[in-house]
């Protein structure tokens, strides 16, 4: 029961930009939908849950539509969040060109 009454959700919602011709960016679906693959597996990137304190569960989805992707992470309490956010998470985020 404590799980639930103190979870918190980081959700993120990022617009993605397939061809900005500047290099190593993605062209297409296919390309970020592979480029998914390996980040999420990823240690370094802290998207394994295995390695990230308090994660119980994450998704990822993709609007093909509008190139509009989400991200939901839930976490156990907050405590466990703030430490996600304090990681290397955000600027690793921003190092994603296409998003």
């Amino acid at each position: 029961m404590d799980d639930i009454e103190y979870a918190v959700v980081f959700y993120l919602r990022f617009k993605i930009n397939y061809g900005t011709s500047i290099e190593g960016t993605l062209n297409n679906f296919q390309e970020f939908e592979r480029a998914l693959i390996e980040p999420i597996n990823s240690s370094k990137m802290l998207h394994n849950s295995n390695n990230v304190p308090g994660l119980q569960s994450k998704c990822v989805t993709i609007d093909l539509a509008n190139t509009i992707g989400t991200a939901e992470y839930i976490f156990t309490n907050q405590k466990y969040l703030d430490d996600y956010l304090k990681s290397e998470l955000l600027p690793n985020f921003n190092s994603f060109l296409h998003i």
